[in-house]
Formats: structure tokens, C-alpha cells, sequence
């Protein structure tokens, strides 16, 4: 028997076995599988009926009225509204960001009539132009030419 056909015959025969193991551990897996089913759906039952419990607790512990009393440890206030005030201002604060504007009031009365406008006098000479008092005097001039 050459080394091939061994190879190729212990393979063949590693794998029916291998299988058939998994053909006869098939029924305890799934048994496995339904026991972990079984245990969680009885978990999940108890924590519901938990659930329920103390959601009707809660209900009625929100319902009930405290009958907790606490006593007074405290006597009234001593008013000393009337006192004068002899300490000096504080410092002045940052000022403040401005406010809204207020409600648009009525509109007020109309304003007396003012005077009449003062027109300048303009002096015009005969050719037409304007006679402008002079300027005051510029630098001098840059040096001419040699």
C-alpha cells in the first residue's frame, strides 16, 4: 500500500468518525439547549412576578400620605424693619445690560412755530461770480528753474 491510499484511508476514516460523534452528541447538545431555555424562562418568570411586586409597592407608597412629623425647632422671626440704617454704602456695582425699550406712549403735543431762518448774505459781483474773503497764506512755493 503506497503512502497516498494510507493517507487518503485514514482520512476517510477520521472523518466517519468524527460524524458519527456528532451524529450520536446531536440529542445532548439540544437537551443542553432546552435545559438553558427552561432555566431562563423561570428566570424570567420570577423576575416578572419580582417586577409586579414592587411596582404595586411603589404605587402604593406614592399614594400614601407621610406620617413623618417634624417638630418645630425654630422660633419665629424678630422684625427690625424700623431700625436705622447707619452703615456707608458698598461699593458701586458693574452696571447692569440695558433693558428693553417701554411701551410707545401717546404722541405729545405739536411744538410751537420757530422763527424764521437766517439766510447768510452772499455778495455778488457784477460779472456773475462770488467774492470770497482770501484764505490765509500758503507755504512756500518749490524753487524755480535756474
Amino acid at each position: 500500500m503506497s503512502s497516498a491510499r494510507l493517507a487518503a484511508y485514514s482520512a476517510i476514516g477520521f472523518s466517519t468518525v468524527c460524524v458519527i460523534a456528532t451524529v450520536f452528541y446531536m440529542p445532548v447538545f439540544i437537551s443542553r439547549i432546552q435545559a438553558i431555555q427552561h432555566r431562563l424562562a423561570r428566570n424570567v418568570d420570577e423576575f416578572n412576578v419580582m417586577q409586579t411586586e414592587i411596582w404595586k409597592d411603589l404605587q402604593v407608597a406614592r399614594n400614601e400620605e407621610p406620617t413623618r412629623t417634624v417638630a418645630k425647632r425654630q422660633t419665629d422671626g424678630l422684625c427690625v424693619c424700623s431700625e436705622e440704617n447707619n452703615c456707608p454704602p458698598g461699593p458701586k456695582g458693574r452696571p447692569g445690560i440695558d433693558g428693553m425699550d417701554g411701551v410707545a406712549g401717546l404722541p405729545g403735543e405739536p411744538g410751537e412755530v420757530g422763527l424764521p431762518g437766517i439766510v447768510p448774505q452772499v455778495q455778488v459781483s457784477a460779472g456773475g461770480c462770488r467774492v470770497c474773503p482770501p484764505g490765509p497764506q500758503g507755504p512756500p512755493g518749490y524753487p524755480g528753474q535756474p
